[in-house]
């Protein structure tokens, strides 16, 4: 829990509420439950279950988990990092499956990161670079990289210069964005040019 005691039971109860109200985040909520409570097939399969729901439901969170519960993941937060190299591991040993439950990850995340969710397009980029039910793209892995790492806290960053502009503070706005542009980000190398032309 965050602030009080970790309880599931209350935790579950309250899901179930949201569930009965039809909220996709109580159902992914439940999914994520099920999923570390899971001792078998059947309950694997009802995680996915509560994932689908949500995800019909417009909630990116659960097309992620849907990608990550075809990797393998077992709900564990800690265990999300090294998933992707455990599941490389499986695919070098010929499971032919892997190559299968690989390919339907990468669909799930590329629908939830075509909708903004960022460990989604993470996820993409890592599946691409390690050739994981696709053909190794480095280009594709280093764009989403690329865009994973320009969405960021900086883009506050580059707000803030936008708003320095906005108040006709020009050369505020031109060393913001000159420094944000010294960083590699391409909207402030653009507007810093910009800025520099006139």
């Amino acid at each position: 829990g965050w602030g009080v005691a970790r309880d599931e039971a209350r935790a579950e109860a309250w899901l179930r509420r949201g569930e009965k109200r039809g909220d996709a985040a109580a159902l992914d909520g439940l999914g994520l439950l099920e999923l570390r409570r899971a001792a078998g097939r059947k309950e694997r399969d009802a995680a996915a279950g509560y994932f689908r729901r949500a995800s019909e439901k417009g909630f990116m969170d659960a097309l992620y988990h849907l990608g990550l519960y075809q990797l393998g993941w077992d709900g564990r937060p800690e265990a999300e990092l090294a998933l992707v190299d455990g599941f490389a591991r499986r695919l070098a040993r010929q499971e032919r499956r892997s190559r299968k439950d690989a390919q339907k990850a990468l669909q799930f995340f590329s629908l939830a990161a075509q909708n903004g969710h960022v460990r989604a397009l993470h996820k993409v980029g890592r599946l691409y670079a390690r050739a994981l039910g696709v053909r190794r793209s480095c280009d594709v892995a280093a764009n989403a990289y690329k865009t994973v790492a320009e969405r960021g806290p900086w883009v506050a960053q580059l707000a803030e210069a936008h708003a320095v502009y906005a108040r006709g503070d020009v050369d505020g706005a031109r060393r913001a964005y000159a420094r944000l542009a010294e960083a590699g980000y391409e909207v402030a190398q653009a507007n810093a040019a910009w800025l520099l032309d006139r």
